[in-house]
């Protein structure tokens, strides 16, 4: 019997507390160039006025499976938020996607998932 319980209670530190939880929120207002910190899930691009250009750069040391979701807007409510929009990989990465988004519109995101056993991040929407 403690045998089981052993097993029952190793089961549960390594399926239920393995997983690293992230509620990590970055929001960019101003500037042309941001890196993403590592335990962010969710960026807010949410400038007062209109952006010319943003270059968003992943984070350097992301979780395996970790999801990133970009949102644009907030102050800016329609219309354009950024006009010429780059989001890259950061140092010994790689991003996997259909199409860069090259600008940014008001309600409008992207989600990107790293498996870090490629360092590749792949763009889910």
């Amino acid at each position: 019997m403690k045998q089981f319980f052993l097993f029952v209670g190793l089961f549960i530190s390594i399926h239920c507390f393995s997983q690293q939880r992230m509620e990590g929120v970055q929001t960019i207002t101003t500037g042309t160039a941001t890196t993403i910190a590592n335990d962010v899930v969710c960026v807010f691009v949410n400038p007062a006025a209109l952006m010319a250009t943003q270059t968003i750069t992943m984070p350097a040391a992301p979780a395996d499976r970790q999801e990133i979701t970009v949102w644009f807007g907030g102050t800016l409510t329609s219309g354009t938020v950024v006009t010429a929009l780059s989001i890259a990989a950061n140092t010994g990465q790689s991003l996997l996607q259909i199409s860069a988004p090259t600008t940014a519109v008001a309600g409008d995101c992207v989600i990107y998932v790293c498996y870090r056993s490629s360092n590749t991040w792949y763009r889910k929407k």
